[in-house]
């Protein structure tokens, strides 16, 4: 099948497609983060780069199987629709994105579509995504396959979609017990971090890591959400040596393949890497919602 990716990212969709074992002839993906498109070139070639989804007009594409795509949900937050009306219209930045999605639906019309959001967006954004694309949202934990709380909503014509069996996986299942010195906080930030009250710091005795599971995202610059924990909750080693998750393990949360979002090396690569990965999708959910893609006949 063709398949067209919208705000595409590092091409999670992609990596779920292979992992459900779908056979994809040709994938074009429209995104405009460079490290993204790095990212997405460097596992997947062969992908096909289109740009801004503004630029819509001027593609070239054969008939499209499959329209896949979550638009940022930064602008249309609670916090920034709140009182303006704005953000859940086609005038604000998120509606004007979203109705991109609508206008490329439309003109494409695929035999299968899915949209993406956060779960946490206002009842009344999910009612305006819902009247566009004619169809209500599944809200799916990625709890449920992952080492990490993360709930998202999915508007998607594929049929017969079901919850995930959970697989009960711990964040403590996705951590390495030895990672490089540089993970680790100096003196001021662990300051920070004791004091700072969060849920999202696993380094204080009344947390069991055996049972724990991160409260937020994997990081994304702009969110600033950071997940850290102390060497005595992994292997009984000293609680006052507290780190940050490598990429590695990030990735792990996202269910994405080690080193997935590694580029090349060079010096403040991993606050890339970090950003990219909080910006992705948790592919194993993806790949469990193209499960459900009937099977061609032969």
């Amino acid at each position: 099948m063709n398949v067209l990716s919208l705000f595409d990212g590092i091409s999670c969709g992609q990596v779920a497609l292979e992992r459900s074992g779908i056979k994809v002839d040709n994938y074009f993906a429209s995104e405009i983060d460079k490290n993204a498109i790095k990212i997405t070139q460097r596992n997947y070639p062969n992908t096909i780069q289109l740009g801004d989804v503004n630029g819509f007009e001027s593609w070239d594409l054969p008939q499209i199987a499959l329209l896949i795509g979550g638009s940022p949900c930064t602008y249309w937050s609670n916090a920034r629709a709140k009182g303006t009306g704005r953000e859940i219209t086609p005038d604000g930045i998120g509606g004007t994105l979203f109705m991109q999605y609508v206008r490329v639906l439309k003109e494409l019309k695929p035999k299968y579509f899915l949209y993406e959001n956060n779960n946490s967006i206002s009842k009344d954004i999910k009612a305006f995504i819902t009247k566009e694309l004619g169809i209500e949202p599944i809200m799916i934990n990625s709890a449920l396959l992952s080492g990490q709380i993360r709930r998202r909503v999915y508007w998607t014509n594929i049929p017969n979609i079901t919850q995930p069996k959970d697989k009960n996986i711990k964040l403590i299942d996705i951590l390495d017990k030895q990672v490089n010195d540089k993970y680790y906080l100096s003196d001021k930030m662990k300051k920070y971090v004791m004091s700072s009250g969060t849920k999202n710091f696993y380094v204080k005795p009344e947390i069991n890591l055996e049972k724990a599971r991160p409260l937020t995202t994997v990081p994304d610059k702009r969110a600033g959400t950071t997940t850290y924990i102390s060497d005595d909750f992994i292997n009984n080693g000293n609680k006052d040596k507290i780190r940050r998750l490598t990429p590695i393990e990030y990735e792990r949360l996202q269910t994405l393949p080690d080193n997935y979002t590694y580029i090349d090396g060079s010096r403040g690569e991993n606050k890339k890497r970090y950003k990219a990965v909080g910006n992705g999708w948790t592919v194993d959910v993806i790949a469990h919602i193209f499960s459900f893609i009937p099977k061609e006949k032969k």
